[in-house]
This record gives C-alpha cells, sequence and structure tokens, in this order.
C-alpha cells in the first residue's frame, strides 16, 4: 500500500477481459530487489518495471503453475520479480493497461532467476 503526498485525479487499472495466454506481452512491476543475488538491503526508490511475455505453462512446470495462476518468462535469466515484487501487478499494455495478475512466487529460492507465477486477476473477478 502507498501513501500518497497529495490527491491525484486518475482511474484505477482495469482488469482484463481474459487470463493471459502464451505469447502475450505483458509489463511487470515493483519496488523489489532488482540484482540477481536477491539482496533487499537497497531497494529501488522508482517502481520498476520488465517488458516480458506469458510463456507457455510447460516452460512454469517449476513453479508448480496450478489453475488460476500464469507465469512471466524471465528474459536472459536475471530480469525477472525480486524479494519484495510480491502482490506486485502484471498488466497487458495495449493503450490503456489492464490488470492480468498479481506476484505471488518464483519457481526457485533464486528470485529473479527463474519464471514466476502470478495470481491471474481475471479468474478471481467474482
Amino acid at each position: 500500500m502507498l501513501k500518497l503526498d497529495h490527491p491525484v485525479n486518475v482511474q484505477p487499472i482495469q482488469f482484463a477481459g481474459h487470463a493471459g495466454r502464451p505469447g502475450d506481452p505483458v509489463t511487470l512491476y515493483g519496488w523489489g530487489a532488482d540484482k540477481p543475488d536477491g539482496d533487499t538491503s537497497d531497494l529501488p526508490k522508482r517502481l520498476q518495471q520488465l517488458h516480458t511475455t506469458v510463456p507457455a505453462p510447460d516452460q512454469c512446470a517449476d513453479a508448480q503453475q496450478s489453475a488460476g495462476e500464469i507465469c512471466h518468462d524471465n528474459p536472459h535469466g536475471t530480469d525477472g520479480p525480486g524479494g519484495g515484487d510480491s502482490g506486485g501487478p502484471a498488466a497487458v499494455v495495449d493503450g490503456v493497461p489492464q490488470l492480468v495478475g498479481t506476484c505471488s512466487r518464483a519457481a526457485d529460492e533464486y528470485l529473479g532467476v527463474s519464471p514466476t507465477a502470478y495470481t491471474s486477476s481475471p479468474d478471481f473477478r467474482t
């Protein structure tokens, strides 16, 4: 949760109309660790973003992806969510950003180096 220092006039993000599908471009956002070693002692002061895609489910087997989840690719094996990014949004941005998921967990203990499982927001719309 953020406490803003002044009022803003913006609309909340819309839910995506469907869950992320393999090949969909997605942008991940967060303030978590931005180093492959996962060091959370010096977290970024600015919101970070990563442009990635939704891979095929078989590429996310290590994350034990289940129904109601989507997975996000990790470009270069070092560019993924890190410690402190849990709960952060994944958005499909095609003109108007739409929420497609929230960060849940990495496939292994090394955050930022493996595909990451996200809770699929459209699957829990109701």
